[in-house]
């Protein structure tokens, strides 16, 4: 699947969840009981085709858990190798509170989340170099493991 359709489809699936919780909240509803599986909200083809020819394992044996590392595998990985559009982040998912009345705060808030995406940009990034050096070493090694 593309990269981009599955960052959209974390995007969707968080705000469901979050909907999901805050409806089920008041404790008149369970929300795993509302709450729609993962794998329920896959096209069963487009799953039975990830199960057989990516994963290599039964579509009647996927869990959540494994559907959602597989999508983050997939989601935290740099297309390409290529970074990410900085500005289009900037553009997506940074805006200014203008209903908090507040200006001192608002500038505020504003800064603390420009931070916060430049913290987790350079913290996706390092990570990212991490496992690309580890996965270097460990094909090096594995080829002169051979010997």
């Amino acid at each position: 699947m593309a990269r981009e359709a599955l960052v959209e489809w974390l995007k969707l699936r968080k705000e469901y969840e979050e909907y999901t919780k805050d409806r089920c909240k008041d404790g008149k509803e369970d929300v795993g009981a509302v709450m729609k599986s993962v794998k329920s909200s896959f096209d069963a083809n487009v799953l039975e085709t990830l199960c057989e020819v990516c994963w290599g394992v039964e579509q009647s044996s996927v869990t959540d858990d494994f559907l959602l590392e597989k999508i983050h595998e997939i989601t935290d990985s740099f297309q390409n190798q290529e970074l990410p559009d900085v500005k289009e982040l900037f553009r997506e998912e940074l805006r200014m509170n203008m209903s908090n009345s507040d200006i001192d705060a608002r500038v505020i808030e504003y800064f603390h989340l420009c931070n916060t995406l430049i913290k987790n940009m350079v913290s996706l990034v390092s990570l990212k170099k991490s496992v690309a050096l580890r996965k270097s070493a460990s094909s090096s090694s594995a080829l002169f493991q051979k010997d």
